[in-house]
């Protein structure tokens, strides 16, 4: 099997076949994500192949161009092994970072069925549409897997949520989820993040769904969840969790007051002064890592060997190894002067600004 490597920067000249991670000449990066889909989708599973891009935002001064071009994953033949991967070149350091690749457009959306998505910041350009992160492939056995991913949904209107996971998967079809963020500003009437089909067997590992103060946050509304170590907060009363297939929750939280048994800790604030005791909960300039006091610290499930956890280690979204009893959500609370080793279980380290490793 061979590796089909690629790289894209929207700070690029147009025209590069991708081959470096250059800025100019003929074997320079892809000026965008969406180039790099056009120009390499092809039958991987023919050729025994799979195929990785390395995003990254890389110049001289400090411009560090956003990618713009929305873009969607269609077109290739891929099954489990001969999968597509998506990976950021740097660590963002577990919140929004424009010093580094970001996608600003008007939608992420993967018609394959088997994509694993790594590192990545989301975001969105203003436009309305569906999900900003939207996976909704045709009648195939789908394994998807997202690790670290910051999906951030700040349309003024149109827009159901940040993560949709729908489609029309013919058999069962595993996605894992692990230490993303995914915050909305808009599901008055949606979902932020949605699961919908029977064939779906999905995991929602130590992440954070945040709302505007109206919606629904996990709307599983059919197929099997696990939930684990997972905080939905900030939703329209009773709606963290809307459930509709079969679910189940281990040590999971929600700001909203309703009981839903043991596996969920009901009524922890979303808010920098009780409760989750998040850094930052103002609308555009979210920083989910907790403090000292949160609810949320010491109180999850070590998942290392859970059949649903992506990572090779216990890792949070900051490349922070977790210790002792793990935290809920995305954050592994560290004390002042603790240290991040950016890692990404897809199988290398994050790339520093010229290619080589951190």
């Amino acid at each position: 099997m061979a590796e089909i490597l690629r790289y894209c920067d929207p700070n690029a000249a147009a025209g590069g076949n991708g081959t470096t991670n250059a800025l100019s000449g003929g074997n320079c990066a892809y000026v965008s994500l969406n180039a790099w889909e056009a120009a390499t989708q092809q039958d991987l599973v023919t050729g025994s192949n799979t195929a990785r891009v390395v995003c990254s935002s890389d110049d001289a001064g400090s411009t560090h161009a956003a990618d713009t071009t929305s873009v969607s994953i269609d077109g290739w033949t891929t099954n489990a092994t001969c999968h597509i991967a998506i990976e950021a070149a740097s660590s963002h350091g577990g919140k929004w970072n424009n010093s580094i690749y970001r996608l600003n457009s008007n939608y992420f959306q993967i018609v394959e069925g088997n994509v694993r998505v790594s590192g990545l910041l989301i975001g969105n350009n203003g436009a309305a549409g569906a999900y900003l992160f939207h996976c909704q492939p045709g009648a195939e056995v789908c394994d998807y897997q997202f690790y670290n991913v910051i999906v951030i949904n700040s349309a003024a209107s149109g827009q159901f949520g940040s993560i949709g996971i729908e489609g029309t998967p013919s058999a069962s079809s595993s996605v894992k989820i692990n230490n993303c963020i995914g915050i909305t500003g808009n599901t008055s009437t949606g979902r932020n993040a949605r699961f919908n089909h029977a064939n779906w067997v999905g995991y929602i590992e130590n992440c954070n769904i945040i709302g505007a103060g109206y919606g629904a946050g996990c709307a599983m509304t059919a197929g099997t969840w696990h939930v684990k170590n997972t905080y939905s907060g900030n939703h329209a009363s009773g709606s963290d969790y809307a459930t509709g297939g079969t679910i189940d929750y281990t040590t999971c939280a929600s700001s909203d007051s309703t009981n839903r048994g043991a596996g969920v800790t009901a009524s922890i604030a979303y808010s920098t002064s009780s409760g989750a005791y998040f850094t930052n909960v103002t609308a555009g300039s979210e920083d989910l890592h907790i403090g000292v006091s949160s609810s949320l610290k010491d109180v999850g499930t070590d998942l290392s060997a859970d059949a649903g956890w992506i990572a090779d280690g216990p890792i949070d979204i900051d490349g922070v190894a977790r210790t002792g009893t793990w935290d809920i959500g995305a954050d592994e609370y560290v004390a002042a002067g603790g240290s991040a080793i950016p890692h990404n279980p897809m199988g290398f380290p994050f790339f520093g600004p010229l290619g080589g490793p951190l």
